[in-house]
């Protein structure tokens, strides 16, 4: 169980009968048309600034806890199944709170440039989106809940708001002797929309 919907281990039919291991989120609220949109327009802009985020996608189907009978297809999200039975390929939630006080800088960079091209698709950075694999070499975008209820026009406003956001995301898994080379580092990366508002 999670806080918006229950995950559940499921199979995606291949070519030639091959079948894959994948996770399967129902929502406990179910989700309409415009939302399904919403993660889907997340997604792409994601994709068109080489966002590291999993592959994911929505699908309707029939969940195995509702009665068959009376049961009707709802929106899913299906995605990459990143563990096995020994557990997951991510580091624990709860790590994401404390890794400010043993990970590498170049960890932190890959973290630093995952919330800054977050900020480039014109969604507002969130610390809990990101997972960290247990190797603590890279990152991945792992939770879209977050974004897709932050979607709107480019103004300035809006991106003055999304760097903010940035910043903070930044200040979040920084020591205070990294944050200057942080911040610069996602001034670097930030695009020329972007970047006058992190001055």
């Amino acid at each position: 169980h999670g806080a918006i919907g229950i995950h559940y281990l499921g199979f995606m039919k291949l070519a030639r009968g091959a079948r894959k291991r994948v996770a399967i989120k129902g929502f406990f609220e179910p989700l309409s048309d415009r939302k399904v949109k919403l993660y889907r327009n997340a997604i792409r802009r994601l994709h068109a600034v080489g966002a590291p985020i999993i592959k994911i996608g929505f699908v309707k189907m029939k969940l195995p806890d509702t009665t068959p009978s009376t049961a009707t297809e709802k929106w899913v999200q299906v995605s990459e199944l990143w563990g096995s039975a020994r557990g997951s390929k991510f580091l624990p939630n709860d790590y994401m709170k404390y890794y400010e006080k043993e990970d590498t800088l170049e960890l932190k960079k890959k973290m630093v440039l995952a919330y800054t091209k977050i900020a480039r698709a014109g969604l507002r950075p969130q610390p809990d989106v990101l997972g960290v694999l247990k190797n603590k070499k890279d990152v991945r975008i792992i939770d879209l809940d977050m974004l897709v209820e932050r979607l709107s026009k480019l103004t300035e406003h809006r991106l003055t708001d999304i760097a903010w956001s940035l910043k903070k995301c930044i200040a979040h898994c920084a020591s205070p002797s990294e944050l200057e080379v942080l911040n610069a580092y996602a001034y670097n990366h930030a695009g020329d929309m972007l970047r006058p508002f992190l001055k």
